[in-house]
């Protein structure tokens, strides 16, 4: 199992915030926050990580860090959960790609429904719900088998032995 990370990230770690990081952590997830700069999240950014953005009024000047996001989310194949008003939630959705983005909360946020989801997402990416699919066509059962142990930690990897 890798390890379990997510990112806390907006403009001010704020009483909410704290909670919510408080309550994830709870679970025995490694979780914090972080300014929302592209310096900040570059300096602690993982693979396959799981980044909440909290949006605030002046999202419009985030325009670098949706960027950031967007081009390190697809490249490191994290995801990303987005927590706001409608307008801001609006203004994010239409500028990163749907299959970054895990889930978006409306605020006030429910708490344990917040918790109970970044549960669920860890638990798929333990049983490797999100990676993704290749197919192996070969005659050769030992090649199959043999490609298989070589991808079968990145992919969900099918085999076959015939073009049938």
């Amino acid at each position: 199992m890798e390890s379990r990370q997510l990112i806390f990230t907006g403009k001010k770690e704020s009483y909410v915030v704290r909670v919510l990081v408080k309550k994830v952590q709870d679970t025995g997830i490694d979780c914090r926050f972080v300014p929302c700069t592209v310096n900040d999240l570059n300096s602690v950014w993982k693979e396959g990580m799981l980044v909440v953005l909290w949006l605030e009024d002046d999202v419009k000047s985030m325009e670098d860090v949706l960027h950031y996001l967007t081009d390190t989310l697809e490249e490191k194949d994290g995801q990303m959960m987005v927590i706001g008003d409608q307008a801001e939630i609006s203004y994010v959705c239409d500028r990163i790609p749907g299959e970054v983005i895990y889930k978006v909360f409306s605020r006030p946020v429910n708490n344990e429904e917040f918790v109970k989801t970044v549960g669920d997402y860890f638990e798929k990416v333990d049983s490797g719900e999100f990676k993704k699919r290749i197919l192996i066509v070969d005659d050769d059962t030992t090649y199959l088998a043999l490609v298989r142990e070589w991808l079968k930690g990145t992919y969900k990897v099918s085999m076959a032995n015939s073009g049938l």
